[in-house]
């Protein structure tokens, strides 16, 4: 599949939130070395895919609004209707914050998963029966643990945009 940045217009095969030169505006505007991890356009557009992919895995299912074209079917989240800012302004297009949140997750994306593999965690296993006499106590098995990996920064770009998200920012789109 192609490189294929969502423009605003809910493009049916979009695969990305933002294009190379956004991602690289962001990060120089703050100083950010990016080269080394990601030292090809064809490096930081996979990276911007991976983190793409992971807003809609992680926060696709909790935004605000509902898909403004869904008979396209637009192939990302954004743009959506009946999502307004703080001044009750409609929000159009990919938010800026999204946009930023996916430059934030490119650059995390390159040096290692977003959202690793579930583990199995035996360290809090309860227990299912004990015997007192003789003494003989049994465990349930290990459970998986699927936890997201936080990075608060990032996080906090992403919170405005969803339900019950809590926060009082200004969403400028």
């Amino acid at each position: 599949m192609a490189f294929t940045p969502e423009d605003g217009t809910g493009i049916v095969g979009a695969n990305a939130y933002i294009d190379v030169a956004n991602f690289k505006a962001y990060h120089d505007d703050r100083g950010n070395v990016y080269t080394v991890l990601l030292p090809t356009d064809p490096d930081i557009e996979k990276a911007i895919i991976k983190a793409t992919d992971y807003i809609e895995t992680r926060w696709a299912c909790s935004f605000k609004g509902k898909k403004e074209f869904p008979d396209n079917p637009q192939g990302l989240s954004w743009p959506r209707l009946n999502v307004v800012d703080l001044d009750g302004e409609d929000i159009t297009g990919v938010p800026l914050l999204i946009e930023k949140a996916t430059a934030e997750y490119a650059l995390r994306v390159a040096s290692a998963s977003l959202a690793p593999d579930p583990t199995i965690d035996d360290s809090n296993r309860p227990v299912t029966m004990e015997k007192v006499g003789p003494i003989e106590t049994k465990f349930s098995d290990g459970t998986f643990i699927q936890k997201w990996r936080d990075y608060p920064a990032v996080d906090a770009l992403i919170k405005p945009l969803i339900i019950g998200g809590g926060q009082r920012f200004t969403i400028r789109a």
